[in-house]
Formats: C-alpha cells, sequence, structure tokens
C-alpha cells in the first residue's frame, strides 16, 4: 500500500491491490481511494478482477 499526501491539505490518496496475483485466475481487488480524515470523507474506485 502507498499513501501520499495530496495538494488538498489533509486529504491522502491511498492506492492498493489485495490478492495473490501470482495465482492465475486469483481474484484481485484494486483499489484507488481519496481519504479526508477531518470531514470523515472517503472516496474513490475499487475493481475486482482476474490475475492473468
Amino acid at each position: 500500500m502507498t499513501t501520499a499526501t495530496s495538494p488538498i491539505i489533509g486529504a491522502y490518496l491511498v492506492k492498493g491491490t489485495i490478492g495473490n496475483t501470482q495465482l492465475v485466475g486469483a481474484p484481485l481487488v484494486t483499489y484507488a481511494l481519496v481519504v479526508v480524515p477531518g470531514q470523515h470523507h472517503v472516496s474513490g474506485h475499487v475493481n475486482v478482477t482476474q490475475a492473468t
């Protein structure tokens, strides 16, 4: 997982992958989220795919 501070003060970009990328056909979840803790807000995209 990687986390970086964005130009918007107090907002964080979080990107990552969950799953076994080495096992063909295994389910994978990739996500890219913007987290704003001060506003109790999370938004972004999540994709479910299969490893190839």
